[in-house]
């Protein structure tokens, strides 16, 4: 999981080589398993056997509103919502103006810029 910048602001991601149109989010997330945290189900569809990472992004919303969809998260039935939206990459890119900082597996881990790219079949495993 890499969570790019909780409550924090970003405005520019590049998805698969695609710039995507500016905005400002609360929270943009990348998972490759759909729980963590303690069971939080932020990519709910996320299954690490498809060789993609599942996009998860809040957008801009009312504090209120974002309150509200909070416990929706453990239960994973935020996908969908006014602001939520969830799709499928392979490389993600992020920018912003400010500081942001990535949290990845539950560790501080750097600011951005960065990028995430997924491996399929990278890392052999023998069962």
């Amino acid at each position: 999981l890499v969570d790019l910048g909780a409550s924090q602001w970003l405005n520019s991601l590049q998805i698969d080589g695609e710039a995507q149109p500016m905005e400002r989010y609360h929270l943009v997330t990348l998972a490759n398993t759909s729980t963590f945290g303690g069971g939080m189900r932020v990519a709910p569809q996320a299954d690490n056997t498809d060789g993609q990472l599942d996009l998860v992004t809040v957008s801009d919303l009312p504090k209120l509103k974002l309150l509200m969809k909070f416990p929706r998260i453990y239960a994973g039935s935020h996908i969908g919502e006014e602001g939520v939206k969830h799709r499928l990459v392979r490389r993600l890119e992020a920018r912003s103006p400010e500081t942001v900082h990535l949290n990845i597996d539950g560790e501080a881990s750097g600011v951005l810029p960065a990028s995430f790219e997924i491996l399929p079949g990278a890392i052999p495993f023998l069962i």
